[in-house]
């Protein structure tokens, strides 16, 4: 016989006992940490396959928003090239015509905002 089971079989019973309960604590563990590895598996699994959902939704979002901006400043374009259509000229007496000043400031105003805006 193998020298491991004589040294079983030398055993007192106390001895046995423990060495049984060591390795059913050892199984138990085992079985427990396997299950934990599986669990923290389906979850990177199910992380991985939520962080891909958000990434297309985010990817959605941000198109819409680049749309939406796209479309909104082409109608500010629009806008700013009707107002900016005729030019202002500042007017040879302001004191006289401060309302052609006015007009003349916010015309000058619409211009920097069309360009800043980078409408052609």
């Amino acid at each position: 016989m193998s020298s491991i089971v004589l040294r079983f079989r030398g055993l007192s019973v106390a001895a046995k006992a423990a060495l049984a309960v060591t390795l059913m604590v050892v199984l138990v563990v085992a079985a427990l940490l396997g299950e934990y590895a599986m669990i923290t598996a389906n979850y990177d699994h199910a992380d991985a396959a939520q962080r891909a959902l958000i990434a297309k939704a985010k990817a959605d979002e941000e198109a819409a928003i680049a749309a939406a901006v796209s479309y909104s400043d082409t109608r500010w374009c629009g806008a700013l090239s009707v107002l900016t259509a005729t030019p202002v000229a500042y007017p040879s007496d302001p004191a006289k015509n401060p309302s052609r000043v006015e007009a003349y400031q916010l015309y000058e105003d619409f211009v920097h905002i069309k360009a800043n805006f980078r409408c052609t």
